[in-house]
């Protein structure tokens, strides 16, 4: 009886029959095989030009700029970021060729430097004008609001210009 218990298992054994390694492998999920039309829509990798990506860098910057006078900002902190940016913005200029993205991008950089000089004049006046200072300051503080606009004109304007010459590249 032995003997037809182990000749048994032998014939198993011989026949292939699974192990329990090869049950578990067996059983793991495989992912489904993908179609060929699957396969062909692989996601499109954008090319850009280094100028695109280098004006894409300068306008980020400027946006912090942005969004600190949207929110309200001090004018040391103003500053500070304002240093930042100016050297991020002008090692992306030079990447950049001269035309119209170009100038939008600096006019808005120079927006945003004119605004500091005006809060530079503001705090170099308090006390000086006493009788006229509300007035100055109140003046002084709208010209840093139009330069704020109009800067955030310029780079609304650069991101315009860009959308447009991606659509129109091959």
């Amino acid at each position: 009886m032995y003997r037809t218990i182990l000749l048994a298992l032998l014939v198993i054994i011989s026949l292939g029959l699974p192990s329990d390694a090869q049950r578990k492998r067996a059983n793991r999920k495989q992912p489904p095989k993908k179609t060929s039309v699957e396969q062909e829509q692989k996601p499109k990798v954008e090319k850009v030009s280094p100028s695109v990506q280098a004006a894409r860098a300068a306008i980020k910057a400027l946006r912090t700029l942005d969004v600190a006078t949207e929110i309200g900002t001090t004018r040391r902190d103003y500053s500070e970021r304002l240093i930042e940016v100016k050297i991020k913005v002008t090692e992306n200029l030079t990447e950049i060729p001269e035309g119209e993205l170009k100038k939008l991008i600096s006019d808005a950089l120079a927006e945003y430097v004119g605004a500091m000089r005006v809060w530079d004049e503001i705090a170099r006046d308090r006390g000086r004008f006493s009788v006229l200072e509300n007035t100055l300051v109140a003046n002084y503080k709208k010209l840093m609001s139009i330069q704020w606009e109009r800067a955030r004109d310029y780079l609304n304007e650069a991101t315009s210009l860009i959308a447009k010459t991606q659509k129109t590249a091959p």
